[in-house]
């Protein structure tokens, strides 16, 4: 996005700030937790993104990597204390899904670094998109779950602000003759 905002910038950025809390079903402890869960976890993701930019180009993206993943041991820990209940220990079907949501986990974080290194931000987000909908498919073919009203226009909200902005971008792109047709 470029600075100063134009008013579209703002009228997009407005609802998929405010909709990240919108697909957040109320059931881990009370009405607070999923907010606090989500917004911080928007901030941190946005963070993130814009940090990855800043990084010098002698940083490899397998470094980067290891260190933005690595960070999620120190949040599951921190997870395992807040949040009550008991910890149990896990069979083998689910350490192969736990090992295999860390392999596939582990690709697509470096998968989003190295793009966001090389890309501009406005034609890799809405790609980034696509991972809500594969969650909510995810949802509902492993654990059988169904996702609500809220869900699904917290994500439609979510995407078609994404997409309206790649897409004003790109024709802004256009226009300036930086783009090829």
């Amino acid at each position: 996005l470029r600075y100063p905002h134009e008013s579209s910038e703002v009228a997009v950025l407005f609802p998929s700030c405010t909709t990240v809390v919108i697909p957040v079903p109320v059931s881990i402890t009370s009405t607070v937790t999923p907010f606090f869960f989500a917004l911080s976890t928007m901030f941190a993701i946005a963070a993130r993104d814009l940090l990855t930019r800043f990084v010098d180009a002698s940083v490899s993206s397998t470094v980067v990597s290891f260190q933005g993943f690595a960070s999620l041991v120190v949040a599951g820990s921190l997870l395992l204390v807040l949040i009550p209940g008991e910890v149990t220990s896990v069979s083998s079907p689910q350490a192969l899904m736990i090992f295999g949501g860390v392999v596939f986990g582990v690709m697509g974080y470096y998968g989003i670094v190295v793009a966001m290194r090389v890309g501009d931000a406005s034609a890799v987000t809405p790609f980034r998109y696509s991972r809500l909908l594969f969650s909510i498919l995810a949802g509902m073919v492993m654990f059988d779950e169904r996702p609500d009203v809220m869900t699904m226009a917290g994500a439609t909200l979510i995407i078609g602000s994404g997409l309206y902005t790649f897409l004003r971008e790109r024709r802004l792109a256009r226009s300036n003759g930086m783009v090829a047709v």
